[in-house]
């Protein structure tokens, strides 16, 4: 089975969304999202699209993307790292 391609990933305020083209004769796709701060979120979507609530894009993260047929094939991960992003400093004068 092919390797879902075009592996996405977009901070938004709601969370991370993540999205990915589709590969023929997948049934469902297994992501996985390790998140900075040590959370490991795993789960089956019928989609090509997804999001992961309650991110916070100063952690980063590391999410693969396998695509799964009825027939119990799965394909090799698609990988994406997401790089943590800094925050501002604030500088208040008194």
């Amino acid at each position: 089975m092919p390797v879902p391609r075009a592996l996405r990933a977009q901070v938004r305020r709601a969370g991370l969304a993540l999205r990915w083209r589709r590969v023929p004769g997948a049934a469902r796709y297994k992501l996985t999202v390790k998140v900075g701060d040590g959370r490991v979120l795993s789960r089956s979507v019928g989609a090509t699209s997804t999001r992961v609530p309650f991110y916070d894009p100063r952690l980063g993260a590391q999410i693969s993307v396998s695509a799964e047929a009825e027939d119990g094939r799965t394909s090799a991960g698609a990988r994406l790292r997401v790089k943590p992003k800094r925050t501002r400093r604030i500088t208040v004068r008194v």
